[in-house]
């Protein structure tokens, strides 16, 4: 254990693994990792951002999320390969196609409304668009 502290690297290697967690368990949706280990969406937002991520931190909220003991520190691969935070927030952000409805507004819908969010959408691409391989949820 450093008695230095942690490194920029170290601590943008936490956010970056911390993100892919979110994304992997909670589908980006960071309400629902909020909602799970019932961490303060503040306290989330600065980990994230600017506040300090040190290695106490991270070691308890890995036992508060679940996560397998010093997953924040692992580096993926190669160090290349680990994606900043912030290039991951633009990823997640880009990738939402609603501009109006934000993705935690949509992870607090229940599975009935978001299957009739799925119909609707379907409704209104052409049928060659919709995909054969989808099954409609009132076929079943």
């Amino acid at each position: 254990m450093s008695t230095t502290g942690p490194t920029n690297d170290d601590v943008e290697n936490r956010r970056a693994q911390l993100l892919r967690w979110i994304d992997e368990h909670y589908g980006g949706v960071r309400a629902r990792f909020v909602e799970a280990t019932e961490i303060n969406q503040g306290e989330l937002s600065g980990l994230l951002s600017k506040k300090s991520f040190g290695e106490k931190r991270a070691r308890s909220l890995e036992a508060q999320a679940g996560m397998p003991p010093k997953y924040l520190d692992r580096v993926e691969e190669t160090s290349s390969n680990v994606v900043s935070a912030e290039a991951s927030r633009a990823r997640n952000a880009k990738d939402w196609p609603f501009k109006r409805v934000s993705r935690e507004q949509y992870a607090r819908l229940t599975q009935e409304q978001r299957t009739h969010i799925e119909n609707s959408i379907l409704l209104l691409l052409p049928s060659g668009a919709r995909g054969s391989d989808r099954k409609s949820s009132t076929a079943r």
